[in-house]
């Protein structure tokens, strides 16, 4: 019966020992101290294709966030013709998150809007969405 006391003493010993080298493996290395954030855009421009009444044109574009620091980003307002299918990541991860833009005009005209983005670091990003909307095709009459 002492030895197997002894023995569970010696297993307690060795999972405390395989369960503190075990969380230390799993630190990050380096560490996220000092770690930055930085925020681009897949495109720094847009160009919607022309379009007419009672359609809606629709681009793809990613918010990237290219450090290893989440940020918080403050957008400025999107303007008709031009919307989002979602609201624009106010919190971004390392990594990429996608953004769908809509381009839906009521009027003839070219149309351009500048969304800047502001960073908790402080750094800055804009796009440049362009849009033109043509006049209606006349229908052929027989």
């Amino acid at each position: 019966m002492a030895h197997a006391t002894q023995a569970s003493r010696y297993s307690g010993i060795v999972l405390a020992l395989m369960l503190g080298l075990g969380a230390a493996a799993c630190r990050d290395t380096p560490s996220l101290s000092g770690a930055e954030g930085r925020l681009r855009l897949s495109a720094r421009r847009v160009d919607f294709p022309h379009a007419y009444p009672g359609t809606r044109r629709e681009a793809e574009v990613r918010v990237v966030n290219g450090g290893r620091a989440p940020l918080d980003v403050v957008w400025t307002d999107v303007t008709a013709p031009f919307s989002l299918e979602a609201a624009l990541p106010v919190r971004v991860l390392a990594g990429e998150v996608p953004v769908r833009l809509r381009f839906a005009p009521e009027a003839e005209g070219t149309y351009e809007v500048i969304l800047t983005g502001t960073a908790s670091d402080g750094g800055r990003c804009s796009w440049c969405w362009r849009a033109r909307r043509s006049r209606c095709r006349s229908a052929s009459r027989p």
